[in-house]
């Protein structure tokens, strides 16, 4: 999946072993996004739109600044 430092090719990636989760902050919304892991990474996508590609990251490296 390539060193820590580098962004993570998501065509490399199996999102079939996720479990998907739907974010909290989404309630009863259906414009929400649904969350999983591969690894250290941290994938996000549309649970509109599961058949496109999901956004994936390390953890690491989206969070905030202090």
């Amino acid at each position: 999946m390539g060193a820590p430092h580098t962004k993570p090719n998501p065509a490399e990636l199996d999102f079939s072993t996720i479990s998907w989760e739907k974010s909290p902050f989404s309630g009863d919304n259906d414009n929400c996004v649904e969350f999983g892991a591969v690894g250290d990474l941290v994938i996000i996508r549309d649970s509109n739109r599961p058949e496109q590609t999901p956004c994936a990251g390390r953890l690491a490296h989206l969070r905030r600044p202090h």
